[in-house]
């Protein structure tokens, strides 16, 4: 909606522009053509006789200006003119709808939250899409049958085959003890060279240790190669063990 002041009692108009300069005849954004002026017009209208005028703009508008209605382009002057402002925003390599711009960006964080659901809850696997394990719930299950498997990805070794078994392990943050183990992870061969290996935890897996952080390694292992590929890289990335709440 545009809204701006002018004489009351006059009749005004408001001229619409496009990113390119061009004006709006009606239908579409057009080169200007002085003899065809008055198809440019977009009718503003007065509120009461307050002096402030309203126009609808077409969608693409960037630029708009009002001017007195007149009997011909010259009496025709403007009284005001703006910039849309969403409209240059949208526009705008860094702030705009381009890739990697603001309002780009922020479109693609919506769509991340539209997917949360009222009265429901979306559930997603424990392993970031950089290989961090970050929490783990207690009397939880983590299984592949759920999607909620533990699974790491790794590049192609050799020696490493899809008859090799995985080991997952929980150790102690403050003394190095090794508190929990899995070593029946399996290993796919998910093509192109990349290999995943998964673990499935039950929900009694993990009822002797205690709410807090531990250190925690994967490794693959086959004949006599076992080769570690991934575990928590500092401090910070140690998972949680924590309790529910239900």
């Amino acid at each position: 909606m545009i809204t701006a002041n002018g004489a009351t009692g006059i009749a005004h108009d408001c001229f619409c522009y496009d990113a390119a300069g061009l004006v709006w005849n009606g239908t579409a954004f057009v080169a200007w053509v002085d003899a065809n002026y008055v198809a440019y017009r977009v009718a503003a209208t007065e509120r009461g006789t307050s002096g402030t005028f309203t126009a609808t703009e077409p969608d693409g508008t960037m630029r708009w200006e009002m001017r007195v209605r007149g009997a011909s382009l010259a009496a025709s002057y403007v009284v005001w003119a703006e910039t849309v402002l969403i409209a240059a925003i949208k526009a705008d390599a860094d702030l705009g709808t381009a890739a990697g711009g603001m309002v780009a960006n922020v479109e693609a964080i919506k769509a991340k939250t539209d997917l949360v659901g009222t009265g429901s809850a979306v559930v997603s696997a424990p392993v970031s899409g950089d290989g961090d394990l970050l929490e783990l719930i207690l009397e939880t299950d983590y299984l592949a049958a759920n999607g909620r498997a533990l699974d790491w990805t790794f590049d192609e070794i050799t020696g490493i085959t899809t008859s090799a078994t995985g080991r997952f392990g929980l150790t102690n943050s403050d003394d190095g003890t090794e508190v929990y183990v899995n070593t029946t992870g399996t290993v796919t061969d998910l093509g192109n060279g990349t290999f995943k290996v998964s673990f499935d935890i039950t929900n009694t897996a993990l009822d002797a240790l205690s709410p807090g952080k531990y250190d925690w390694s994967v490794e693959v292992l086959e004949g006599s190669y076992k080769i570690t590929i991934a575990r928590n890289r500092q401090i910070k990335t140690r998972v949680d063990i924590v309790e529910k709440q239900t």
